[in-house]
């Protein structure tokens, strides 16, 4: 029976979960997309059943849940951006559900609030939140992992460790450094339980763990053949310790150098305050456990990550910690929650102007960081039924088709000069050849300058080719 005290508790938690999920929402309205999102788009348009899914998945880098979800989700609702980017608030919003809820149980009220408020601050966070990816849901799977294993670790709880087991299936299908996160929670509750001699719980661990493991063998054989893939080549570049140094300004960047600078002097903090929580309690605590715990995942995933690519070739860029970055929040909180409420409090202030700021910046790369919108009305507005618009970036070819159908685009290469266009809208990116002016005179078009314009990151000039 909840008292009026923690409904009360409850009530302010929803409240401050719902303000966050708003503005997430807020932030899915546009026609920006990104070379990534781009992907899944063009997956979507491409691949009508879960076996071309998984099949055309298998050809690139990650595992297929998210696009399964997807797929769900657009045969529902139609394949737009909006409703895309908004299925990636779903994940944000169950993860505050569960600050409410389990957190708020285990925890405190407190380390609850901060929580949300330092998951919705961090600048990663937000931008990743509504983006056509699969990281939003996989630091929902990571982080139900980890709480469910602290909930076995606790409780020994046989549901505890079906939920582990539900939630690291899921994210090891969603992505693969996801899947690393949960290996190392998988690890550490198995030698927190023998450490503890626990026979009844490790006995649920193994029957958890071999369920797990026959449940990936479905994907094992794609997950051996993009490992070749990978070893063969890869596209991310060598890692340096100037590299990994930049891993900690990414994960708090901003286009506000204090908004960086406070992000990095409070999680230094965190760590700092944990240290000393652990020293003087000497380790009895569970809550001082349970954020050591929670601050170790993230920090073996780039551990893992930069060791493998050193191993192996360079496979780990830093975006890749995401699944696990609601466990470095989650650890910080833990740790001021030990605070007074009168510092909670103003450190709940400070992480609120935080929001705001980060907020603004993700607002403008949303809607404002592109010529995309222009572009788009440009064309729409002005291209008739027998227009045709030229490219000569072949690279982007898979983006315009995201904006226009087929048979409105055509590559350079592929161009008849000949054919009965009435018009043709020419995307000249720089450092690209221009039409022949030959052959344009010959097949009787001119051609004139329009203006500066982009989609997505790639910036052009438009021309309109039109006969004399």
């Amino acid at each position: 029976m909840q008292t009026v005290s923690e409904k009360k508790k409850i009530l302010f938690l929803s409240v401050i979960a719902l303000a966050i999920t708003g503005l997430y929402v807020s932030l899915c309205f546009n026609q920006n997309i990104w070379t990534d999102e781009a992907f899944t788009i063009d997956l979507l348009n491409r691949q009508h059943t879960f076996g071309e899914i998984a099949a055309y998945t298998a050809t690139d880098v990650h595992p297929p849940l998210y696009y399964f979800i997807l797929k769900c989700f657009v045969t529902l609702f139609g394949v737009h951006f909006w409703m895309v980017k908004l299925l990636s608030v779903v994940p944000m919003a169950l993860l505050f559900v569960l600050g409410i809820t389990y957190l708020r149980k285990r925890f405190g009220a407190r380390a609850a609030c901060l929580f949300l408020l330092l998951v919705a601050a961090i600048p990663c966070t937000m931008e990743y939140a509504v983006q056509m990816r699969m990281y939003a849901w996989c630091m929902l799977f990571v982080t139900g992992c980890a709480l469910a294993a602290w909930d076995a670790f606790e409780r020994e709880k046989t549901m505890s460790f079906i939920w582990m087991g539900v939630c690291g299936v899921c994210a090891a299908y969603s992505h693969y450094f996801a899947f690393v996160a949960v290996l190392w929670i998988y690890g550490f509750l198995f030698l927190a339980l023998a450490f503890r001699r626990r026979g009844k719980a490790l006995v649920k661990w193994l029957l958890m763990a071999a369920g797990s493991g026959i449940a990936y063998i479905p994907w094992m054989r794609y997950f051996l053949y993009q490992i070749r893939g990978v070893s063969n080549s890869y596209w991310i570049p060598e890692i340096t310790l100037a590299v990994i140094r930049d891993y900690f300004r990414w994960i708090f960047a901003s286009d506000y150098p204090a908004v960086v600078r406070l992000c990095q002097i409070l999680f230094a903090l965190a760590v700092a305050g944990l240290i000393g929580l652990l020293i003087a309690d000497r380790g009895k605590r569970r809550r001082d456990a349970a954020a050591l715990f929670a601050l170790l995942i993230p920090v073996l995933v780039v551990v893992t990550g930069v060791a493998l690519s050193k191993l192996i070739r360079p496979i780990f860029i830093i975006r890749y910690v995401m699944p696990a970055i609601p466990l470095l929040c989650l650890s910080a909180a833990i740790v001021f929650a030990r605070l007074s409420r009168e510092a909670c409090a103003l450190l709940a202030a400070a992480l609120l102007c935080l929001l705001v700021l980060d907020y603004q910046a993700t607002y403008a790369v949303e809607y404002r960081s592109t010529d995309t919108d222009a572009t788009l009305a440009l064309l729409h507005e002005n291209m008739g039924d027998n227009d045709v618009i030229l490219y000569n970036y072949k690279l982007y070819d898979f983006i315009y088709q995201c904006y226009f159908d087929d048979d409105q685009l055509v590559y350079m290469e592929d161009m008849n000069f000949a054919a009965d266009y009435d018009r043709i809208w020419f995307l000249c990116t720089v450092y690209n050849p221009m039409p022949n002016a030959q052959v344009l005179a010959d097949n009787g078009w001119s051609i004139s300058y329009v203006g500066d314009y982009g989609i997505e990151q790639n910036e052009f000039w438009i021309y309109v080719m039109s006969r004399e």
